[in-house]
């Protein structure tokens, strides 16, 4: 027994520079996957802190991009509804050659009602 238990010390011994090689080998990659870990840690951190940059400048852009959308859908009428009071204008002044223009719209578009009636009598 005593030849056995000698035998597999001596067994184990031998194993000893493998394991110890195994364990040091292990240590390393814990540490390279520590560092990496923290260089992402860091990495994570810094696009943290550009997203937190980047989020007011998305939002005056949408801002800005409706402003834009809303002009471009206000512009037309506008300019729609100006030609239109030019028009009125010049077919009250055709129709009523003599008498002074209204300012107000609501008066210049009384005039105007009347217009059928001037021009079939």
């Amino acid at each position: 027994m005593g030849l056995a238990v000698a035998a597999s010390l001596e067994a184990t011994a031998a194993q000893a520079p493998q394991l110890q090689e195994e364990l040091q080998l292990s240590r390393e990659q814990c540490f390279a996957s520590q560092e990496t870990a923290k260089a992402l840690a860091a990495k994570v951190k810094e696009m943290k802190g550009e997203l937190a940059r980047l989020r007011p400048l998305e939002a005056n852009h949408l801002t800005e991009l409706n402003n834009v959308k809303q002009h471009a859908r206000i512009t037309p009428i506008t300019m729609l509804g100006h030609e239109l009071r030019l028009a009125a204008e010049e077919l009250f002044r055709l129709l009523w050659p003599m008498e002074t223009l209204p300012v107000e719209l609501a008066n210049l578009v009384k005039w105007l009602d009347t217009a059928p009636d001037r021009l079939l009598g």
